[in-house]
């Protein structure tokens, strides 16, 4: 096996691995507050305040998860302009 079709073989493997991975557990861990939907603000008052980024549930849609979902919803609108153009 040549090295270009060793690099593709294994590029296609990691691939197919990240959409299993997106498509059984579509939700990580926020990277900001690491999964605890808080963060720790360092100044004198201390008080934890909810993680913008997640809305303090301490998860994130995964990138891959989110280019399904748009690239879903850009197919479903280009079908509804053109069947709407066929009627």
């Amino acid at each position: 096996m040549t090295p270009a079709a060793l690099a593709l073989a294994c590029l296609l493997a990691v691939t197919l691995c990240y959409c299993l991975v997106c498509w059984v557990s579509p939700f990580g861990r926020c990277r900001r507050c690491t999964g605890t939907g808080l963060l720790m603000p360092t100044g004198r008052i201390r008080r934890p305040k909810p993680c913008r980024r997640c809305q303090a549930t301490g998860r994130r849609l995964r990138i891959g998860r989110r280019l399904h979902h748009h690239t879903t919803a850009t197919r479903n609108v280009a079908r509804r302009i053109r069947d709407d153009a066929h009627h």
